[in-house]
């Protein structure tokens, strides 16, 4: 229950029911002068507090004819809320056709507010304004009204800075909930400079295109399928409603252009006071310049998220060395060149590999050995058995059992030594086999080292062709999507010219008393 009241209800939706339930029958005569008055009565009773009982109370007796307790009863209502009082016998002087009555009481609402404090409830006034049950003079009244609050206001820079925000939150809401296609999916491109990545980018590009399905949707729009007189009930209601339940906006008062603010955004939504479609227009409307300034904030701020030049770094590993490739695109069709920039880079890596693996160099060092091991066996190997046979032996067996162990070492060390012994005899005797053995030595040592020098290089061709082919995948996925990211950031951004042009048609005069107001100069 609205919160100037201090009795308990202890079924809030029975309270209501019965207050829409008096306010549907009483003029239709089906209840008795008595039934109506002791209604009243009990009114009192129960809900001493609630200014709404007392509005409600009056109502009844004055439809008993108790004109003296209606008028009590009524300036009960008043002391406990003026400014809902009025605004309830606003609405229900110009449901039962009472127009001299209504434009009264809208007077004394309209007494209670002032730019600065707005009741929520107001809006209500603008849907019996827009939808035509008000005369030209009221309309015309509370129509200057509005512009004087409205040109007091937009003096105001906090006031106007806040419907910005306010707007701006809003345009951000709906670009988060942006859909994209598909088809698109970002990879390397979930990471770019200013915090943001591709696709939070792309929805909030998708701004222009959502505003401007919103605006025209709101704007162009007819309105809802209610009959002309059914409607006047149905904001009565609302804002009966509103009191027992204790909605949000029951006692909500705010400055006029916060009020247009919620009230415009709360239309295309939830739709809380059943606008008219004319008033709904004439609210929005209202609200173009705050509309138009947030949304180049919102639109300028994607834009200058976006980078001119969008920089990627490849971290790769070649014969477990770590490696880094760098490299900017600017709309994806320069992929010839960053891959041939990425070959560049990478080719002296390769070449480096390969070289390593040279087999001239060792053959020539082998070939050298083997022909300074047979020279000295053949020339010197008799002489140093001769003269150093026990040097020779201990260092044989010294150098064995280092290797072997101490028995491991005596007998593999006696062995080698009986075995150079008999092989240095072999040779001087055998001069012929000698020179095929050192020949055939010099020959294969090159073979070998060359077919072993081969292998190497080909292995390491296929891991660089391999490394080469991962990293250049990961540069044409980044060169596909960065190129279906600028294809579809300009296809969303293209939709502002005609979301600009929207937003400088919208008019308030058009839309907020059908055209009967007559113009003051």
């Amino acid at each position: 229950m609205a919160s100037d009241t201090s009795n308990v209800l202890t079924d809030r939706n029975e309270l209501n029911e019965m207050f829409l339930g008096i306010l549907r029958n009483i003029s239709s005569g089906i209840f008795t002068r008595q039934d109506t008055e002791n209604q009243a009565k009990n009114l009192l009773i129960h809900y001493s507090d609630f200014w709404l009982a007392y509005a409600m109370a009056a109502m009844m007796y004055w439809y008993a004819d108790e004109r003296n307790n209606a008028e009590t009863t009524l300036q009960k209502a008043l002391t406990l809320n003026r400014e809902k009082t009025a605004l309830f016998f606003s609405l229900f002087c110009v449901k039962n056709e009472r127009m001299e009555a209504a434009e009264l009481w809208i007077a004394q609402f309209m007494q209670e507010q002032n730019a600065q404090q707005v009741y929520a409830g107001f809006i209500l006034i603008l849907n019996m304004m827009a939808a035509g049950f008000l005369s030209t003079e009221m309309v015309n009244e509370i129509s200057d009204t509005l512009t004087r609050w409205g040109s007091e206001l937009a003096e105001n820079p906090a006031v106007e800075e806040a419907q910005e925000d306010a707007w701006k939150n809003f345009m951000k809401g709906l670009s988060k909930q942006a859909a994209l296609p598909e088809i698109l999916h970002f990879k390397q491109l979930n990471v770019l400079p200013n915090q943001t990545n591709a696709e939070e980018l792309l929805k909030g590009a998708r701004i222009h295109e959502l505003l401007l399905e919103r605006l025209q949707h709101l704007m162009e729009a007819p309105d809802a399928g209610v009959k002309q007189e059914d409607k006047l009930e149905q904001w009565l209601e609302i804002f009966v409603t509103s009191q027992v339940s204790g909605a949000e906006w029951v006692d909500i008062h705010s400055d006029y252009s916060s009020l247009l603010t919620c009230a415009a955004q709360d239309w295309g939504d939830t739709d809380t006071f059943a606008l008219n479609a004319n008033a709904g227009r004439f609210i929005v409307a209202s609200s173009a310049r705050w509309i138009r300034n947030a949304y180049e904030d919102v639109a300028g701020e994607g834009i200058r998220k976006v980078p001119a030049l969008i920089s990627f770094q490849v971290r790769y590993q070649f014969l477990r060395q770590n490696y880094r490739f760098e490299y900017t695109i600017r709309n994806g069709l320069d992929e010839p060149a960053v891959i041939a920039q990425f070959r560049e880079t990478f080719a002296p890596v390769h070449k480096e590999a390969r070289e390593a693996y040279t087999w001239i160099r060792q053959s020539v060092v082998a070939d050298g050995l083997l022909a300074g091991v047979a020279g000295l066996v053949y020339f010197g190997g008799a002489w140093i058995f001769a003269n150093h046979f026990l040097g020779v032996s201990v260092l044989i067996l010294i150098i064995a059992i280092a290797i072997l162990g101490l028995i491991g070492g005596i007998l593999g060390g006696a062995i080698l030594l009986a075995a150079a012994y008999y092989l240095t005899r072999f040779l001087h005797e055998n001069m012929e086999m000698f020179a095929a053995s050192l020949g055939a030595g010099l020959i294969i040592f090159p073979v070998v080292y060359y077919l072993k020098a081969m292998g190497n290089r080909r292995i390491i061709d296929r891991e660089a062709q391999h490394t080469s082919d991962s990293v250049e995948d990961i540069i044409r996925e980044a060169m596909a999507e960065t190129a279906d990211f600028r294809d579809y950031y300009a296809r969303y951004t293209a939709v502002g010219r005609k979301t600009r042009q929207f937003i400088a048609e919208m008019n308030p005069d058009n839309y907020l008393n059908l055209g009967k107001r007559i113009r003051r100069n």
